[in-house]
């Protein structure tokens, strides 16, 4: 249920200073991308990128095989000297995302690198999850397609019990997702005033705290490097209201941006 109200969520930091993750993604392969942090060790940053590029095809297969809800899964990862991956997860994850998790660490652990002296650390961010629909960059107005349309607001859960990880998480989606439907032409203004030019995947991370209050909103990768354009659109979707899921949820969801005249 939660995957097919996956079609979400755009919005960012004030900043992108705060160390910007180095990108690893395939434009032909939109449900995964790797943002690596803080590597130390033997291998420079390239070999890492080149030896992870391979990854992100059998982690789309692990999707098809294992499905899961949009997500940020961090893991710790160690390539030994003789190019040899040793991957550990440090997310908490929720049931669906633990089943998909085993697939995950297979794809991880049969990546290669070249063999060095030394061993290698680095955190990687596994952000996996179908991007939204764009939102246009250009001065037309926004087409109906390019707009989720609002989810039916969630079953109340029975009173009798507390909802489990999945039907918090599917409340979260469709809070987002129908404080978007909302507001159709929000985005997409800001894509234009930001003159965006290129392509781009924004992953976003929306935090609800508890059973009330405003969630908050971090950007977890983004493709395009304008403060413009990210700042506006935190701005602007900070200003929506939304209905809390019930208790501390959080999803992380990617949404694409098109250039102007796409």
């Amino acid at each position: 249920m939660a995957r097919v109200l996956a079609l979400i969520v755009l919005v960012a930091a004030p900043s992108l200073a705060h160390a910007q993750p180095r990108a690893v993604r395939d434009p032909a392969i939109a449900d995964a991308a790797l943002a690596l942090e803080g590597p130390s060790g033997a291998l420079t940053v390239d070999e890492l990128e080149t030896g992870l590029r391979a990854v992100l095809a059998p982690i789309s297969a692990c999707l098809r095989e294992r499905p899961t809800d949009p997500a940020d899964i961090t893991l710790e990862l160690e390539v030994g000297a003789r190019g040899r991956a040793t991957p550990r997860i440090t997310s908490t994850l929720t049931s669906a995302q633990r089943r998909f998790a085993r697939c995950l660490t297979r794809a991880f652990g049969a990546a290669r690198f070249p063999e060095r002296d030394a061993s290698t650390r680095v955190v990687v961010h596994a952000l996996i999850g179908t991007p939204t629909p764009s939102i246009p960059g250009s001065t037309e107005t926004t087409s109906a397609s390019t707009v989720p349309t609002a989810p039916p607001p969630p079953t109340s859960a029975a009173p009798s019990r507390p909802l489990t990880e999945e039907e918090l998480h599917a409340r979260a989606l469709a809070s987002v997702q129908t404080a978007m439907a909302a507001h159709p032409e929000a985005l997409a203004a800001c894509a234009r005033r930001a003159a965006v030019q290129a392509h781009g995947r924004v992953w976003v991370r929306v935090t609800f705290p508890s059973a009330s209050g405003a969630p908050a909103i971090d950007i977890v990768r983004s493709d395009i490097e304008s403060e413009a354009l990210t700042s506006c659109v935190a701005e602007t979707m900070r200003g929506w209201t939304y209905e809390s899921p019930g208790a501390t949820a959080n999803v992380v969801l990617p949404i694409a941006i098109a250039r102007p005249g796409s």
